[in-house]
């Protein structure tokens, strides 16, 4: 075995290598992509590299050597660009997969706007929650001292008997006496009222008396105001341009809107 003979062993043993170590490096979790290429490469100019070495060392004729030589570029030629064409396929699958995955675990990114209404929100229902209980402790106070009704005090004689309403804020006149008011309504200091209906909460009130205009912070809604009548804050009668409006033919069983940045007018006092 000649020089030539082991230096052709050599370049074909190194094409496989590096054939196989190119396969080897496309395949997950590797997908080395760019040294698949230069894999593929060297596999190809090492496998051109067999025809002309056998040619220095032939004793065929010069026509046949070429047509060898020929043979062995073009079949490395071919291989090498299929080789391109197969990494820039795997390649594009690996991309895409990737971006499949980074959609699903990804969660989609809100807004600065949608990120402070639901902060907007989440106080909104915190504060809403809040006046459940202290409206829920405020009956309860009043239902622990609660004056005895006529019908209950032990000298029926020396007051009439008169009928007690139950119905909040409820006045009653004895003869002979003076007005008493039964179940006194307890509003709220930071709500708003439309009648004796609450329909919603303020946060962060600015009066400005001198241009009759008040700023809120945020109104917190729990209910439908009704548009043609003006709202109650405190001893203020206020217009506001910004309030939720049933849709027609439409039922909502609980509301619960907000508003940031809410400029009302007072339209007057009490």
């Amino acid at each position: 075995m000649g020089p030539s003979d082991i230096a052709i062993i050599v370049l074909l043993a190194v094409s496989a290598g590096a054939l196989a170590y190119a396969f080897f490096v496309m395949t997950p979790p590797h997908e080395d992509f760019r040294r698949a290429k230069w894999l593929f490469g060297i596999s190809a100019l090492t496998f051109a590299a067999v025809g002309p070495m056998w040619a220095i060392d032939t004793s065929q004729h010069f026509y046949i050597r070429a047509a060898v030589c020929g043979i062995v570029g073009a079949i490395a030629l071919i291989a090498f660009n299929e080789s391109l064409r197969l990494v820039a396929h795997r390649g594009k699958a690996a991309l895409d997969q990737k971006m499949q995955s980074a959609m699903v675990v990804s969660p989609p990114r809100k807004s600065k706007t949608e990120l402070k209404i639901e902060e907007a929100n989440a106080l909104a229902e915190l504060e809403r929650q809040r006046n459940i209980a202290r409206e829920k402790t405020a009956r309860s106070d009043f239902e622990r001292h609660r004056p005895l009704t006529p019908a209950a005090r032990p000298s029926p004689k020396s007051t009439p008997s008169v009928s007690v309403a139950n119905s909040p804020g409820s006045i009653i006149a004895p003869s002979g006496g003076t007005n008493t008011i039964i179940n006194p309504i307890v509003r709220d200091a930071d709500g708003l009222y439309q009648g004796d209906s609450k329909v919603g909460r303020v946060q962060g009130p600015h009066v400005d008396g001198a241009n009759s205009i008040i700023d809120f912070q945020i109104i917190s809604f729990t209910a439908y105001p009704n548009p043609d009548a003006p709202l109650e804050y405190g001893d203020f009668l206020i217009q506001c341009a910004e309030i939720p409006r049933q849709e027609p033919n439409t039922f909502v069983g609980q509301l619960f809107a907000s508003v940031i940045g809410a400029r009302c007018k007072i339209v007057g006092r009490k």
